[in-house]
């Protein structure tokens, strides 16, 4: 399999001012005449007669004074309404493409016990070394995958991904309700360094194994039919970013949301949509809320006719990260 990297996009930069910013200037400012000081003078001899006329235009200055503080009032109100916290909106300067942070700098603490790093290294280990089909379901769980699968690409990774040049634990990483412990195996390919996350889960028995679905970056049908636009529905593990690229059939920004999806398998970034309030929407901004440049998911994506070659629907987020659990993901947001 061929790994490269996503560059971090480069945010643009506007003069204009950010909402929250100082003003550089004031700008210019228009005299204000003062119209309401009649209404605080008074007649210079006591008792002297206002004519009518007097007493109305007083009157009427003052509805007009009360009504315009009243105006004034409601929009100073309506503007801190607007700048509290609970006020959330998508940014709208955001990278086009996701970048991909290195395994071994993220690690995500886990309330329930793992299974501790020497028997994470030592299970990890055992598991890159088998080259018998025999032992393959005793350290990996194989998902659809069949025991010559997972033997044929354990002995391709010297050639696609370079020898191993280390293990690194990265301790509890539980997510779609796994338990769940990971180990980053680090490969040196002709002087460059890759990694794939070996995700270790426990079955009903407390049986430890690496998800190799997980470890292989597995998509379906693959990346050849799904880049050429083949086919036409597809299910993807991805790195995602928020984007803001609304084009085409998917140009209405108000029905849609937007993220750039990558993978270490391919130089191709696809834009997927997904609508505005849906299920998935909700599910991707809980994953996307933890504080990294770009976040692991398995997505279901589609084809729509008039899309561009890099445009795809999110029909479904299967899994918040790349281990799929026992239902979607964002069946819990439905």
């Amino acid at each position: 399999m061929k790994s490269k990297r996503i560059r971090r996009a480069v945010r643009s930069v506007h003069p204009e001012r950010e909402k929250g910013d100082a003003p550089a200037r004031l700008g210019r400012i228009s005299k204000i005449r003062l119209w309401f000081l009649p209404i605080m003078r008074r007649t210079k001899r006591r008792g002297k007669r206002v004519p009518e006329q007097s007493v109305e235009h007083r009157k009427r200055i003052n509805r007009w004074t009360v009504r315009i503080g009243a105006l004034a009032m409601a929009s100073l109100a309506f503007a801190i309404w607007k700048g509290m916290p609970f006020q959330t909106e998508r940014t709208t300067a955001t990278p086009v493409a996701p970048a991909m942070r290195d395994d071994s700098e993220i690690r995500v603490k886990s309330r329930f016990k793992s299974l501790g790093e020497e028997e994470s290294l030592k299970l990890v280990k055992g598991a890159m070394e088998i080259r018998d089909p025999k032992q393959v379901e005793t350290y990996f769980r194989m998902g659809k995958s069949t025991p010559d699968e997972v033997i044929a690409f354990l002995e391709n990774m010297p050639q696609s991904d370079g020898l191993i040049t280390s293990y690194q634990w990265m301790g509890s990483m539980d997510a779609n309700d796994l338990t769940m412990d990971g180990v980053v195996v680090a490969f040196d390919h002709s002087g460059a360094p890759r990694n794939r996350m070996a995700m270790l889960v426990p079955d009903e028995k407390e049986q430890w194994r690496v998800d190799f679905p997980a470890f292989s970056r597995q998509v379906e049908p693959g990346w050849d039919a799904i880049l050429s636009g083949e086919a036409k529905q597809a299910t993807v593990r991805v790195y995602v970013a928020e984007d803001n690229y609304f084009n085409g059939v998917f140009v209405e920004e108000g029905h849609w949301l937007c993220v750039s999806m990558g993978s270490p398998d391919t130089d191709e970034v696809l834009i997927g949509y997904f609508k505005s309030g849906s299920p998935q929407a909700a599910a991707l901004r809980q994953i996307s809320a933890v504080e990294v440049p770009a976040s692991r998911t398995v997505l279901e994506i589609k084809r729509v006719e008039g899309g561009g070659s890099r445009q795809v629907e999110i029909t479904r987020v299967v899994a918040e990260d790349w281990v799929v659990g026992d239902a979607p993901f964002d069946r819990k947001f439905e």
